[in-house]
């Protein structure tokens, strides 16, 4: 025989189901903390699922009920890192009336230094995403992920084409995953002069690159390019009439 519940019983059910989903995105989120925490300090291939499992103090066998691979944890890492990054961007952009180029140029080099500074992580795991990650990581997750984040860069692109001269925010969001490609490939040729982390001499001078200064002014010569060709089309297109 079948009750029907009543809206008391209805509302208290959709409340227990609420917890559960709010219980399990905060341990989502220690398990990722304790990730990032290892990954600081390690190589990925260093860390282990029971070392993670240990981090946030739950059996190795739980934490396959969250995640049921290392390259899964590191993948969502990946992505919400890059979410809560364009997230801060936008409303920093936000706060801000109107940007010559040359302004927008001088924030998005002053940004790639915060990022180099303040989330290496995020750049390191983006140059582990193809050659490492994608091999173990749950598809249907990496997706729901990425159009999040397709999302959010959208956003943050029509944001910045409202204070940005002649920026269109398709442009502005294709300047973003530039910037993170150019910064996590010039970080994955600067080791080139040690293997697993150890220095393998003076006859490796010529790999040998400061990350942050090169990345930067790698960034700089794609963006000085991309403006004089869009100066040059509007320039073109001036003289026509």
């Amino acid at each position: 025989m079948f009750y029907k519940l009543t809206n008391g019983q209805k509302k208290r059910r959709n409340m227990r189901s609420a917890m559960t989903d709010e219980q399990r995105r905060e341990k989502c989120q220690a398990i990722l903390g304790a990730a990032l925490k290892l990954f600081r300090k390690k190589t990925f291939s260093d860390i282990r699922m029971a070392d993670i499992a240990q981090q946030v103090n739950i059996s190795k066998g739980t934490l396959f009920n969250y995640y049921n691979t290392k390259e899964n944890i590191f993948m969502d890492l990946l992505l919400t890192g890059y979410q809560i990054y364009f997230e801060e961007l936008d409303q920093k952009i936000t706060k801000i009336s109107h940007l010559s180029i040359n302004e927008f140029k001088f924030l998005l080099l002053e940004e790639s230094k915060l990022l180099i500074k303040q989330h290496r992580v995020i750049l390191r795991l983006n140059a582990l995403r193809e050659s490492v990650l994608e091999a173990r990581a749950d598809m249907s997750q990496t997706i729901e992920g990425r159009l999040k984040l397709n999302e959010i860069v959208l956003h943050l692109g029509k944001t910045i084409a409202e204070r940005v001269d002649e920026v269109e925010p398709k442009e502005a969001g294709h300047l973003l995953i530039m910037q993170s490609a150019i910064l996590s490939g010039v970080l994955n040729m600067s080791n080139l002069d040690k293997f697993d982390q150890h220095k393998i001499g003076k006859r490796l001078e010529t790999f040998r690159l400061d990350f942050e200064s090169e990345a930067i002014q790698a960034f700089e010569l794609y963006l000085n390019g991309l403006f004089f060709k869009s100066e040059g089309k509007r320039n073109n297109e001036i003289n026509k009439y």
